[in-house]
């Protein structure tokens, strides 16, 4: 999707890539699968991270890695169409509430009453969020069909451009994909993206492929080296491991072994029944469950930079078990 647009799509695995080349450079989970996910600039350092949005709850990462969030706050209501930006050109995005053509501008990651309010563009408008003109501060684009209506100021009014570009049916992605500071617009066709560096219409600047024609598309800085580049968003697999009484299991995690990954965990035996994670020397690192008859619960385990990670499950039980880790 477009800059400051919700992603779309689902999964809570990440594929993202600092150049514009076949082969993303971090991988990690955030989040869960069906989670509504924006990508901004939240704590103002230069690298554009993962925000969650939950109803009207927003969950922040500051860094592209797996973990909980790293602060949460509300804002506006939960069927809002919001958009992320950064309206006042302090190096932070933050969110807009659209409703129809007006938006409710807030310039802080916080709760509370809207900074500004404009209206632009009609309530059917496609919208797209960019610093169009390298000032650092984002306003707001029209789109329709392959026309783009663009705002230099967060204000009402009538466009500052109007240029053409793509096909009405093309996906457009906005980004800096030259580092000059002004975000322009990109095609994508299937896999295949076609990059213009400046607001015209024209042959494309650069071409590239990148994931698969079904992923879904996110942009932003994710080094904070001044350029966007490409990440997809795409399920993560699951394993599942079934058996009875006790045994020693070796397992894989979706994210590769220095990942954190839950397990999904059903007992319907009797007696005690306990899981502990196992490193790759057979030493015990953390009690998953224990418990007393039948059981059925999430967990979720390497978690803690600090511990060894687990390549193994040591199950004690003298019933079926069935374990499935995402």
């Amino acid at each position: 999707m477009a800059k400051g647009s919700e992603i779309g799509g689902s999964g809570n695995r990440f594929f993202l890539n600092d150049q514009f080349s076949g082969n993303a450079n971090n991988v990690f989970s955030y989040g869960d699968a069906g989670d509504r996910i924006y990508v901004g600039d939240w704590d103002g350092n230069g690298t554009d991270t993962i925000a969650i949005r939950r109803g009207n709850k927003f969950f922040v990462r500051n860094s592209n890695s797996s973990g909980p969030a790293d602060f949460v706050f509300s804002y506006g209501d939960p069927g809002d169409e919001i958009l992320a930006g950064d309206w006042d050109g302090n190096g932070t995005d933050t969110l807009a509430v659209r409703r129809g053509n007006t938006f409710f501008i807030k310039n802080s990651v916080s709760s509370g009453f809207a900074d500004s309010v404009i209206s632009y563009g009609d309530a059917g408008d496609t919208v797209l969020v960019g610093d169009w003109d390298g000032n650092r501060t984002d306003t707001l684009a029209v789109r329709r069909g392959n026309g783009f209506f663009v705002k230099n100021s967060i204000s009402s009014g009538y466009a500052d451009r109007v240029f053409s570009y793509g096909d009405a049916g093309d996906t457009i992605l906005v980004g800096d994909w030259d580092g000059n500071r002004a975000d322009t617009l990109a095609v994508r066709r299937g896999n295949t993206y076609f990059l213009k560096n400046s607001l015209s219409g024209g042959y494309s600047d650069t071409v590239f492929g990148y994931g698969e024609a079904t992923d879904t598309v996110l942009v932003g800085d994710w080094n904070g080296n001044g350029t966007a580049t490409i990440g997809v968003r795409r399920e993560a697999p699951s394993f599942t491991y079934s058996g009875y009484g006790d045994s020693v299991i070796n397992i894989s995690k979706p994210g590769g072994i220095n990942a954190s990954a839950l397990a999904s965990i059903s007992y319907s035996g009797g007696g005690y029944f306990s899981i502990w994670t196992l490193d790759a020397r057979g030493q015990a690192n953390d009690l998953l469950v224990s418990a007393f008859g039948s059981y059925s619960g999430t967990v979720i385990f390497d978690n803690w930079d600090w511990m060894a990670k687990s390549t193994s499950l040591e199950i004690h039980a003298s019933g079926p078990w069935t374990i499935t880790i995402r």
